[in-house]
């Protein structure tokens, strides 16, 4: 019993408790407060001693409606988890949550970003009349994304101290990674030029803006219309939103991951664990959902089969 905090009363209050004990990356806090907040939207319901088997079941009925599978399964793992604290904490005897199953989800293959695709964003993004500004700002992202698989959190936690030009790599570091752990990845020659481009127009701008610990992708040094003194993934994401709507074809930070991971998985016989590490997966059966054989070689095994 935690004598010495008072017992929140209702989830909204439980998981603030939570986020303030447990370290937490910013995009878990939000997605923790998320949760919480479509929970409360779809029962009505806050208080926690209301919260039992039969309202969570009846909740994942209505969220099955209009999410996928596995939207209710992380909405079901946030909420236990944080009602497990609450339960070692002494504040509730039960976790109710605890006894509603995750459920299966069929494994669809990766949604990728045709090549045809993203070079008409980029010569878009390059029109004189920028349809979305600045151009040559999001040009440089969107080929940087393009051809690293980095994710938007770790396009967003990209500071220039990350960047070493002299042995052209760059620092992902832990503040935008899912594993919380940190690697040193090449910074690919397609992006190198676009990055001292990058460099010098912030010095233009603001030469103190390159040092130590500031952000690469400060977008409101370029376009006071961006709030805000960093780059965050809510605008990365309006970007893609308005790029998409503008194209009239998807596109987004997460297709481009899974196309450059879709195309160094292409082939016989890829590095895996050069991709594996370039992707930052912890684990070998994540990278292999990537994996998939070229239909000709596929063909070459069916050769081997006989009915002599």
């Amino acid at each position: 019993m935690r004598e010495e905090t008072e017992a929140p009363t209702t989830l909204s209050a439980l998981v603030e408790a939570y986020c303030r004990e447990v370290v937490l990356s910013p995009g878990s806090i939000r997605n923790y407060r998320i949760t919480a907040r479509v929970f409360k939207r779809d029962t009505g319901v806050d208080e926690l001693s209301k919260i039992d088997k039969n309202l969570v079941i009846a909740w994942r009925d209505t969220v099955l409606q209009r999410v996928t599978v596995v939207t209710w399964n992380s909405y079901l793992t946030y909420l236990r988890i944080v009602f497990s604290f609450a339960v070692r904490s002494g504040w509730i005897e039960h976790n109710p949550f605890q006894y509603v199953k995750q459920l299966g989800a069929w494994k669809k293959r990766k949604k990728t970003v045709p090549d045809e695709v993203t070079r008409r964003a980029i010569r878009l993004l390059q029109e004189p009349d920028e349809p979305i500004k600045p151009g040559w700002f999001w040009v440089i992202v969107v080929r940087l994304l393009f051809f690293t698989g980095m994710r938007a959190r770790q396009l967003t936690a990209l500071r220039w101290n990350h960047i070493d030009f002299t042995h052209k790599t760059m620092l992902l570091a832990v503040e935008g990674g899912k594993t919380k752990r940190e690697w040193i990845i090449p910074i690919p020659p397609d992006c190198v030029e676009d990055l001292l481009y990058l460099r010098n127009r912030t010095l233009r701008v603001s030469p103190s803006a390159v040092t130590l610990r500031h952000q690469v992708f400060r977008i409101q040094l370029f376009n006071r219309d961006d709030k805000g003194q960093e780059l965050t993934t809510d605008q990365v994401s309006g970007f893609f939103r308005r790029l998409s709507e503008t194209l009239g074809a998807r596109i987004t930070s997460r297709r481009l991951r899974h196309t450059m991971a879709t195309k160094l998985a292409q082939g016989q016989q890829p590095d895996l664990k050069s991709f594996q590490y370039l992707l930052g997966h912890t684990s070998l059966r994540t990278t292999l959902e990537y994996v998939e054989p070229e239909m000709g070689q596929l063909r070459s095994v069916l050769t081997r089969l006989r009915l002599d």
